[in-house]
């Protein structure tokens, strides 16, 4: 952290960046792609959720505006796809 002592051993060193600096930047590096990456990973995950949301509300729209008959004739489609342990007793 101390900018003059690294000044005084790269003199010291033939004017050589010290080892550790350039460790510790890398890996200053390193933190911050991972962070940005993360903040990617964030951003994707929010458009799904919202995508996928906005796909729910439009199938029950459309649900919605089905007759009980048919929602009853989806319902019974639904519950025969289903595995075993999903189905309603």
């Amino acid at each position: 952290e101390d900018k003059a002592a690294y000044l005084v051993k790269a003199i010291r060193e033939n004017w050589q960046v010290p080892e550790e600096y350039l460790r510790e930047i890398k890996e200053e590096e390193r933190k911050e792609e991972e962070g940005k990456i993360e903040v990617n990973k964030i951003k994707i995950k929010e458009e799904e959720n919202k995508k996928r949301q906005e796909e729910i509300k439009r199938v029950g729209q459309i649900y919605n505006s089905l007759d009980s008959s048919q929602q009853e004739e989806i319902r019974i489609e639904t519950e025969n796809r289903l595995p075993g342990f999903w189905k309603v007793q």
